[in-house]
């Protein structure tokens, strides 16, 4: 039941956000995860701390106007009572859909025994990266 809610607010968060500018297709590996990896630190640290400043710093407009603080903070009760924190994670790669950039990691909590994905979706817009989708599955 809790999985099934987390994919519901996946779902909802790619319901409500956009995608605004193409990713480069000469990005490497090592690029995309410079990029991502402190974006994921800072969302992961919010979720620890109740951050929603830090939570939604690099969302884009449509992704901060959805996940209001409001939200977030049940959505991190949610997340500290079903999974917990994470304890690691591993970097998986990226995909390039259109214009935008998926990046992904295997994770563990410290409430479940088994691996979490998270995926993170991001758009270059203005020469910023920009989160438009976020899921935990």
């Amino acid at each position: 039941m809790r999985n099934s809610k987390w994919l519901v607010v996946g779902f909802l968060v790619c319901l409500f956000s956009s995608s605004v500018s193409a990713a480069s297709k000469s990005i490497s590996d090592t690029e995309i995860r410079s990029v991502a990896e402190p974006i994921l630190d800072r969302i992961l640290m919010a979720y620890k701390t109740n951050d929603y400043q830090l939570y939604s710093k690099d969302f884009d407009v449509a992704l901060k106007n959805y996940l209001t603080k409001e939200i977030f903070l049940k959505y991190d009760a949610d997340l500290e009572g079903s999974i917990g924190h994470c304890q690691n994670r591993q970097y998986l790669g990226f995909l390039r859909q259109n214009e935008k950039t998926i990046i992904l990691w295997k994770a563990e909590f410290d409430k479940t025994t088994y691996d979490v994905l998270i995926k993170l979706e991001i758009v270059k817009k203005d020469e910023r990266y920009e989160v438009t989708r976020l899921w935990f599955e």
